[in-house]
């Protein structure tokens, strides 16, 4: 690079011209000076206190420097010569001053540097001479565009032009500095730089032909890498995988020989491999899609999604989303106009990754619309400000289908369709609204308001429903207080409210919202007449059988005829007095036996009172303690033998006599039990062996356990002897049960639980929801 030397040689020779004429200048003028600074009658005046004869120094360099032709001059009076030579020396002073002053300035303006060019405006550069300086400060830098611009400034110049040379040598070298530049620039892969850096390069300048040469070579090189990048690209499109990995070679060798590419080995290595991924996952989308079902198809869409988009996978993955949404939407709208709203909203349900893309724009918009539509198209009691907003949305994004769209008209009948139910949603909103003031004119005029949808809107239904349920409310007000005045009449709990209470109900009509109400409380209130009619006969059943007469006792509960709501009571009761007079006659009989056998044992005939005791048969009431008796008295006639003690043998001890017998281990296992074998414990009966109950008196408070009903037969002679029990073996053990059940506690009267009226049931004006 040529330094910017011009402005420095010039300043240097005018410096040296105007040096050497100011300094001769400069040298005369102070000679002058000094010639005439001393005036001309210094010499002859006298000094006060100094000989003029005296030869001093000083007088000798006052005679040395006059000039020897001047002739003497006579001396003037000193009042007549005091001011004149005063003045001019001021007056010189003064011009000697003002020179200097002069001479100081204009040398301070020639030692001095000139002012600093201002290159950053351009339009202040006057002189072609700041031009060139300013080009040659801003090509200093070395960089492209700075280069460029000041070979462009100084090209313009003509041949004719005072700095034409120069500019051209400058050219000269700014142009190779360019080349090199686009060198780099082609080493970096960037051609199209480097052909924009050349052509800046002029004619004229001596690296123009070398650079013309490079870039044709560059061209060149360059078409054979495309065509390789190219021959790469076909290959991906086929998946020739191995065609690509060979095209991938032959970009590294040229890398390698030229100059690294922006699209070169290392990039088609990275989209071969996103290619084979790609491919990958839209094969397994299309394998889920294969089967044909929607949910597999559903499965398969947001996996077809994932394929990147700057891939040769992805245009196939966008033409088998649009054909697979276009099935789903077919298969949904089929099932939605069959009726089946929830499979319609189950067919078209979207994962949550999807994305709403062209492909499936389609089944985006249907299935958004059929989600929403079936919330507000559910068969509730009264339409919610929820269900018409939901169907208002559903019907704006069927709006959204486009006439290209192939489900354009589908989308057309469901919109007409939700239009009309939202109409009728409406008149029925307004209804409801009515209906909820709960009064018997406002309730008929929701009716009205309900019966304006004619039979053959979608909403007829709902609307009847509603009409049914409203006509209902209005009949419930309407008799409401005849069923509350019949309640009124049947608090007070004599037989005559109650049959006024029932009469007054009656008088709603069959078919009324509150007459199955009005029956209940009917046969509630009949139940409690029978009641307060039956108790008594009851009761005398009850005081008869705690004084012992349980056959009249009986006979008087027998009169509760079936049916009547103290029957079931009255049947328990007999049957427990019913049990206790077989008892009682067990005992009655059994009783005289055990007294005989006891009296044989007190005489020590022991084995004549076991044989009459045995006379008592098992299942009877005193079969319990007659065997009791007779193991105490067998006791008694065959006692246990009485063990001796065993000494232990001195010889030794055996460790297998130390084991008892009856450790665990040593005896049998005992065989399960069958299978579904259930044993019982053995009824037993106690009373008291020294006090005999009266035929007559009720049973002594005793605990049974349940056994079969006894089945007495009476003999010939009247006795009770035999099996009662219906066996002949004997094996039964116990006492009798009662029919049906255990023992009776204590007879005791039971008073009948409280009547009390059922709660009025409040007016709902509008049904429940499902």
């Amino acid at each position: 690079m040529v330094k910017p030397v011009f402005r420095k040689q010039f300043w240097a020779k005018t410096w040296k011209k105007i040096s050497a004429k100011a300094w001769v200048s400069i040298s005369a003028k102070k000679s002058q000076t000094k010639r005439s600074r001393r005036p001309a009658y210094a010499a002859e005046m006298p000094i006060e206190g100094v000989n003029e004869s005296t030869n001093t120094p000083t007088a000798d360099r006052e005679r040395s420097s006059s000039p020897p032709n001047r002739p003497p001059q006579q001396p003037q009076p000193a009042p007549e010569q005091t001011g004149k030579p005063w003045r001019w020396s001021l007056i010189w002073l003064a011009a000697l001053g003002v020179l200097g002053g002069m001479g100081t300035a204009a040398l301070i303006w020639l030692v001095s540097l000139p002012p600093q060019i201002d290159c950053r405006d351009p339009a202040r550069l006057t002189l072609d001479m700041e031009r060139l300086y300013c080009a040659q400060e801003a090509a200093q830098s070395g960089d492209l565009s700075k280069l460029i611009d000041s070979m462009t400034k100084l090209g313009q110049w003509k041949p004719d032009h005072p700095l034409y040379k120069e500019a051209q040598r400058l050219i000269g070298e700014w142009s190779e500095q360019v080349f090199r530049h686009a060198i780099r620039k082609v080493e970096q892969g960037d051609l199209k730089g480097a052909e924009a850096a050349i052509s800046h390069i002029p004619q004229t300048a001596p690296i123009h032909a070398d650079a013309q040469k490079a870039l044709t070579r560059w061209r060149k090189y360059s078409r054979e890498a495309a065509d390789i990048y190219a021959k790469a690209q076909t290959a991906l499109k086929k998946r020739d995988w191995s065609g690509v990995s060979q095209q991938i070679v032959q970009l590294a060798e040229f890398e390698r020989d030229h100059w690294q590419l922006e699209k070169g080995a290392d990039f088609l290595a990275r989209q071969l491999g996103t290619e084979k991924q790609a491919w990958q996952v839209l094969s397994r989308a299309q394998k889920l899609a294969a089967s044909g079902t929607p949910q597999q198809i559903g499965a398969a869409i947001p996996l077809a999604q994932q394929v990147p988009a700057k891939t040769y996978a992805a245009e196939a993955a966008k033409v088998n989303l649009k054909q697979w949404s276009q099935k789903l939407v077919a298969l949904g709208t089929q099932k939605w106009q069959k009726g089946d709203r929830a499979g319609a909203v189950a067919t078209l349900k979207l994962a949550p990754n999807v994305v709403n893309t062209p492909e499936i724009e389609d089944l985006y918009k249907f299935s958004h619309a059929y989600k929403l539509a079936n919330s507000a198209l559910s068969q509730d009691w009264t339409p919610k400000v929820g269900h018409l907003l939901n169907l208002t949305e559903a019907i704006a994004a069927l709006a959204q289908v486009k006439p290209a769209s192939p489900f354009y008209s589908q989308a057309q009948a469901h919109k007409k369709d939700w239009q009309a139910q939202m109409k009728d949603l409406i008149q029925l909103k307004y209804a409801s609204a009515t209906a909820g003031l709960g009064q018997q004119s406002t309730l008929k005029l929701a009716i009205g308001q309900a019966k304006q949808i004619d039979a053959d809107q979608p909403r007829r239904l709902q609307a009847q429903s509603l009409i049914a349920y409203w006509e209902q409310e209005a009949q419930r007000l309407e008799d409401r207080p005849i069923l509350d005045q019949a309640i009124q009449f049947a608090k007070a709990g004599s037989i005559s409210d109650l049959k006024a209470a029932i009469a007054q109900a009656g008088e709603i009509a069959l078919g009324r919202a509150l007459r199955v109400k009005a029956q209940t409380y009917i046969a509630m209130w009949r139940s409690q007449i029978q009641t307060l009619e039956d108790q008594p006969k009851l009761d005398r059943a009850w005081e008869l059988a705690r004084q012992g007469k349980l056959g009249e006792a009986i006979a008087a509960a027998s009169g509760i005829q079936a049916g009547r709501s103290l029957y079931r009571q009255a049947q328990s009761a007999i049957s427990d007095w019913r049990y206790q007079q077989v008892v009682d006659a067990q005992i009655a009989r059994d009783q005289p036996i055990l007294d005989r056998a006891a009296s044989l044992a007190e005489t020590g005939n022991l084995a004549a009172a076991i044989d009459v005791a045995s006379q008592i048969e098992p299942g009877r009431a005193l079969y319990g303690r007659a065997q009791s008796s007779i193991d105490q008295w067998q006791d008694q006639l065959n006692p246990p033998p009485i063990s001796e003690p065993t000494i232990p043998s001195s010889d030794g001890f055996d460790p297998l006599e130390a084991i008892p017998t009856e450790a665990p281990w040593l005896q049998e296992p005992t065989p399960p039990a069958p299978q579904g074998a259930t044993s019982f414990p053995t009824p037993t009966l106690q009373t008291s062996p020294t006090n005999p109950l009266p035929t007559n008196s009720p049973a002594p408070p005793a605990t049974y356990e349940p056994y079969l009903q006894p089945n007495p037969t009476t003999p010939a002679d009247g006795s009770t002897d035999g099996p009662t029990n219906g066996t002949t073996d004997g094996t039964t053990d116990g006492a009798p049960t009662p029919m049906g059940g255990p023992a009776s506690p204590p007879i005791e009267q039971v008073p009948p639980p409280p009547v009390e009226p059922l709660p009025p049931e409040p007016l709902d004006v509008l049904p429940p929801a499902p």
